[in-house]
């Protein structure tokens, strides 16, 4: 279960991360497409796995390119998507990754809680289901006798092999 809306997650915010990556490079690949210098912007492909780069920090090879194009404009330009792509990406999309495993957290614990719910109702169902006097046998087999005479379930994380052979 943990496993599957994790996985959800993961996957939804590499699909909003892909389309947001993509948007941005094709910005950068349109400003450089025209101009014949050597430059990681030429290509769809080029473009996209520099911008991929970017997010995983290698910003000064990227930087460096811009200032091949002739036009001091589309220079600026470039500079002012590329800024807004580094913003972007660390801030706002890591947020929504965080708050997306937040929610699948507060899903998983609420039905941990559900499932504890739903067990002690079994347990009083099968209970109710028994006679009173088999009732008693049974926990006389796993309870504890108090001081004052009454019963108590002991349950303990760590039992050694002999005990576990006993209460089967």
């Amino acid at each position: 279960m943990i496993y599957t809306m994790i996985r959800g997650d993961l996957l939804r915010f590499f699909l909003i991360f892909v389309v947001f990556m993509t948007g941005f490079s094709q910005a950068l690949h349109i400003l450089f497409v025209r101009i014949e210098c050597d430059n990681d912007f030429e290509t769809n492909i080029g473009t996209f796995f520099r911008m991929f780069c970017v997010t995983l920090q290698q910003v000064s090879d990227a930087y460096k390119n811009f200032a091949k194009h002739p036009n001091v404009g589309i220079q600026v330009i470039a500079k002012i998507i590329f800024v807004t792509y580094i913003i972007t990406a660390a801030v706002l999309l890591v947020n929504m990754l965080i708050a997306m495993m937040g929610n699948t957290y507060a899903m998983v614990n609420e039905r941990k809680k559900e499932w504890l719910r739903q067990w002690a109702k079994i347990m009083l169902i099968v209970e109710q289901g028994v006679s009173r006097e088999e009732r008693l046998l049974q926990q006389s087999k796993y309870a504890k006798k108090m001081a004052n005479g009454g019963n108590v379930l002991v349950i303990r994380l760590e039992q050694t092999p002999d005990e576990r052979e006993s209460v089967k």
